[in-house]
């Protein structure tokens, strides 16, 4: 099954190649400082694409960025919300 960021970048039409580029692109308009080279960044790429690796930051951001949605669009919890949405479930310790 294709993950939603692999089915994202063909839908778009580009190779990784033009997503790594992109994301360079992105992370020097937002002064984010130095990410990894564009070699790299094609085999991280493929590597998230596959789920072998979930997008840690900057790269989630600038991947939210370039695409232009959301982290739930590719199935990543918002890092600002809580790994515990309610409190409403019985506490076991404590």
């Amino acid at each position: 099954m294709m993950s939603p960021l692999h089915a994202e970048r063909l839908r778009r039409g580009w190779g990784r190649g033009k997503l790594a580029c992109l994301l360079q692109t992105a992370a020097q308009a937002n002064d984010v400082g130095p990410i990894a080279t564009r070699p790299s960044l094609v085999r991280m790429i493929q590597r998230y694409e596959r789920n072998d690796l979930i997008p840690a930051e900057p790269y989630r951001s600038l991947l939210c960025e370039v695409y232009g949605k959301p982290p739930a669009a590719f199935g990543w919890l918002d890092p600002t919300a809580s790994a515990f949405p309610s409190a409403s479930w019985p506490l076991l310790w404590g």
